[in-house]
């Protein structure tokens, strides 16, 4: 779907609306959403131009595919993304601009092109933005729900006009995004639990061990899941106690009674004999 946002400024919506000088009734300035999207966001900055109207001088553009940082348009030529100043011709792993097409590599579902303008002592930007249909969009292009009848409500007064403090104008340029959390699944899962159970010996699939094992292996590898191995405990069901020593007989002939042994393997005392050593029992 397309919209046009041009002249002093002339709109048209995603659903073929046209609104013309937002209807003529007064001539805004300041910074408005062109498109907000849950997934991306483009802000205009109005300012007065040749005319005695408002004018898109430049625009601010974030969302997921931008991987940070933000790009920045200006109607006198430059283009700034993130903390870089760029030319006209531009690209690396995240962006691609040519001849005013401005496309983005992990998201080919918008793109947009833009023309710098100069009028009188000012000028402005022409653009079109071409975006998938896609739900929770808002803004003067309109919500991109295929109803002509409910646009009017985007583009009319300054209802599209950006809160105080969620200028893009007075965020950071550039800001440092998280890599994506892995997903234990699919041939990943596979290796990880044939790691713990070949390599680590881990045999009950369904214990604690395994389970933080085969987590450790998808987060971090071989290393990870050796190390965090280390922290979790298995105790065992039933170990023979060791041997424990015998009380001091007191004149006759003392009963010998082993304890029992506790979970951690070792005997307990034995009873009182007659100056032996009595075995320590078997732990539970």
């Amino acid at each position: 779907m397309q919209c046009k946002v041009h002249g002093d400024p002339h709109v048209d919506t995603f659903d073929g609306v046209y609104a013309e000088r937002l209807g003529q009734d007064l001539f805004l300035t300041g910074d408005f959403y062109l498109v907000n999207a849950p997934n991306v966001q483009i802000q205009g900055r109005l300012t007065y131009s040749a005319w005695p109207k408002s004018s898109v001088a430049e625009i601010m553009m974030k969302g997921d595919a931008l991987a940070g940082k933000l790009l920045h348009i200006h109607w006198n030529g430059q283009i700034q993304w993130g903390n870089q100043r760029i030319s006209n011709s531009f690209s690396d792993d995240v962006i691609s601009i040519n001849s005013g097409y401005v496309r983005f590599l992990k998201d080919p579902s918008i793109e947009f092109h833009f023309v710098q303008r100069r009028a009188g002592q000012s000028g402005l930007l022409d653009l079109n933005i071409y975006m998938d249909q896609r739900p929770g969009v808002r803004g003067f292009c309109g919500n991109m729900n295929g109803n002509q009848r409910d646009d009017g409500q985007f583009v009319n007064h300054r209802s599209s006009e950006v809160p105080g403090g969620q200028s893009f104008w007075t965020h950071p340029r550039e800001v440092e995004v998280p890599p994506p959390e892995k997903k234990c699944e699919g041939d990943l899962k596979q290796e990880a639990e044939y790691f713990c159970h070949k390599t680590r010996e881990i045999h009950d699939k369904r214990s604690d061990k395994f389970e933080v094992c085969v987590f450790d292996y998808c987060v971090g590898g071989e290393e990870m899941a050796g190390a965090g191995l280390d922290f979790v405990n298995e105790d065992p069901q039933d170990g023979k106690g060791g041997k424990g020593k015998g009380g001091k007989g007191k004149g006759g002939k003392g009963e010998e009674m082993a304890g029992a042994g506790p979970q951690d393997g070792k005997g307990g005392k034995g009873g009182e004999g007659k100056g032996g050593k009595g075995k320590g029992g078997k732990g539970e």
